[in-house]
């Protein structure tokens, strides 16, 4: 339907137009509403709010011919302005909703990922792997001990340089005995690299796992900081599981066969 959507207004608004401007009538020019309203529809907010300034200009042009700014064209005038100011507002809540549900997805397809395996460093290299490119350019999982000495490290980038940022912002964030129990955002950093990084606990009910270092070469805010906390959740919920699954593995054999006891046995 959106398909056909815009097109379809930008003929019933020209239309308008035309026999506005050999009739005279002015008051047709707010039939262009129909443009910024379907342009909301599959446009960005900015492009919507330009689409509605441009068709105005145009409604305002047309009206030059004839008898300018009397009651008809300013009637549609403000037709148009009001519903300019509407199709922002429509296009804003779409693409908010777009990518509501666009994140909605992302996270099922990354649960998908990390429940692949039930070996802890392929489960931390796959929560390193999966916020790229959606939310960062790079990650690193680190995997803590309950003293807070890291066990385990897992990154998407190899570069050193990427590394020694990385260890450089951990150190300046984590709490005593070394873990990150706050989320973290700093923009700016890197100089003439990365723009942006996050930092990100591991929590779980027990406590938390880790961290999650996101670095990004744009600018990222705190919509971003709070879709790296729901990713962060599911991907400590996946370290969670692994660990306790090695931990049950080592451990000592909880089932088995049990044979009764001789004297219950049955006699031949």
């Amino acid at each position: 339907m959106a398909r056909w959507l815009l097109p379809a207004a930008v003929l019933v608004g020209v239309a308008g137009m035309a026999v506005s401007l050999a009739t005279g009538a002015l008051g047709l020019l707010a039939t262009l509403v129909a443009i910024p309203l379907a342009a909301a529809t599959r446009l960005s907010g900015r492009a919507t709010a330009l689409t509605a300034a441009a068709i105005v200009a145009v409604a305002i042009v047309a009206g030059v011919p004839h008898d300018a700014f009397d009651e008809a064209h300013v009637g549609a005038l403000l037709a148009l302005l009001l519903a300019g100011l509407l199709a922002v507002v429509i296009a804003a809540r779409l693409r908010r909703l777009e990518r509501s549900a666009a994140f909605a997805t992302f996270l099922a397809d990354a649960s998908t990922l990390l429940s692949c395996s039930l070996d802890l460093e392929s489960t931390a290299a796959a929560a390193a792997a999966v916020p790229v490119p959606e939310l960062a350019d790079w990650c690193r999982v680190e995997v803590r001990r309950p003293g807070g000495e890291v066990e385990l490290r897992a990154s998407s980038h190899p570069d050193p340089a990427s590394e020694e940022l990385a260890d450089a912002l951990v150190a300046a964030a984590v709490d005593p005995p070394g873990r990150a129990e706050r989320a973290k955002l700093w923009n700016d950093v890197g100089g003439h690299g990365p723009r942006s990084a996050l930092l990100v606990p591991l929590r779980t009910p027990e406590g938390s796992l880790g961290s999650m270092l996101m670095v990004a070469g744009r600018r990222l805010e705190a919509a971003d900081l709070e879709r790296a906390e729901e990713l962060a959740g599911r991907c400590a919920l996946a370290l969670d599981n692994t660990r306790a699954y090695r931990e049950a593995a080592g451990g000592p054999r909880r089932f088995g066969r049990v044979d009764a006891p001789r004297s219950a046995r049955p006699a031949d």
